[in-house]
Parts: C-alpha cells; sequence; structure tokens
C-alpha cells in the first residue's frame, strides 16, 4: 500500500502547475515498477484551499491549475481524497494534527475500496 500527499511546491508556477499530470503519472509507474506492485493502490491527496494569508497568497499563482489536474487523475488503482475546508496550522500551508485525523479515515475508505477492487 501506499499512500501521498502532495508537495505544494508545483502550484507556485503555471509552467509546473502545467507538468504536475505528467510528472506524478511517471512518479507512479515509477515506485509501481520499483516494487514490483503494478496495481499498486495510492491515495492522493488534493490540495486543500488556496492560502488566504497575504503573505503565503502570492507564490501560489497556478494552486487552482494543480487542483484541476489532481481532480483530472484516472490511474487504475489510485483515489482522490479532497483537505479542502480543513483546519491548517499559523503557516496557511500544512493541515492542522485535527485535520490530518480527520482526512486519515477519508484515505482509510479509500485505500479499502482499492483493496477491495484487487488493488495491492
Amino acid at each position: 500500500m501506499c499512500s501521498g500527499i502532495k508537495e505544494k511546491t508545483d502550484a507556485q508556477s503555471g509552467k509546473d502547475a502545467r507538468r504536475w499530470s505528467g510528472r506524478f503519472r511517471a512518479m507512479i509507474k515509477a515506485l509501481r515498477r520499483d516494487l514490483g506492485s503494478p496495481r499498486l493502490p495510492i491515495v492522493l491527496v488534493m490540495l486543500a484551499n488556496k492560502p488566504a494569508r497575504p503573505d503565503r497568497e502570492g507564490p501560489f499563482t497556478a494552486w487552482a491549475d494543480v487542483q484541476r489536474a489532481q481532480r483530472a487523475v484516472r490511474l487504475r488503482c489510485t483515489k482522490l481524497v479532497s483537505a479542502q475546508g480543513l483546519a491548517r496550522n499559523e503557516d496557511d500551508l500544512h493541515l492542522t494534527t485535527d485535520a490530518q485525523r480527520q482526512l486519515g479515515p477519508e484515505m482509510a475508505k479509500e485505500m479499502g475500496a482499492l483493496m477491495d477492487d484487487g488493488c495491492s
């Protein structure tokens, strides 16, 4: 099993945001190949809401583009869980511990569904 949370760096430029989908697909393909597990289940956590703090908002000009690319992922044995609306730390980027606790059961549910579908 593999669970992943994507970094936010691709949301800092339109160029990187446009490449996100291809890079994600390549990473999953390489991971599955390297582990010898072509049906390895992957749970992707979609970026939460764009930072609202003025000192954080500026660098993330392509936030919505990355979210769109994440929503469009259609890979076998891969599910998406949204972090939208969950509470964040004071840095306005990372989820609070309570938010992660909320997200965990959603990730587990999707992982279970993948496994029920024969992904392993």
